[in-house]
């Protein structure tokens, strides 16, 4: 790309990139950087990392919990899963299949099987 045509493109605001929704950004970023401790199986860093996403107000979603469930599933975090289990009640996210595959295979490890249904 040439100069000139880096200067049209900041002059001309119906060439201006697309707003995007910064939350909806800081959770894609969160997101990926749980994947990436995933492929590592650092489950104490997934977890360490959720925390933060809590502490900052960025909700979990869809992407978020099979990695959360699987982390506490290979630490045998049972009260931490439990714990996240219970704040998703009545959200549509447990209807998600990787969610809640997830999730039954926490709760049958432990063997929470009423709270799997």
């Amino acid at each position: 790309m040439d100069v000139l045509s880096l200067k049209t493109q900041s002059e001309d605001p119906s060439l201006a990139p697309e707003q995007t929704n910064i939350k909806t950004d800081r959770k894609r970023n969160w997101n990926a950087i749980m994947k990436s401790h995933a492929k590592l199986k650092n489950d104490h860093a997934i977890l360490s990392k959720y925390t933060q996403m809590e502490s900052l107000g960025i909700a979990q979603d869809k992407t978020t919990l099979p990695l959360i469930f699987k982390a506490c599933t290979r630490l045998n975090a049972v009260e931490r899963g439990k714990k996240i289990r219970s704040g998703i009640e009545g959200a549509n996210l447990i209807e998600d299949v990787r969610v809640g595959t997830a999730l039954v295979v926490f709760c049958c490890k432990y063997g929470l099987l009423e709270e799997a249904n």
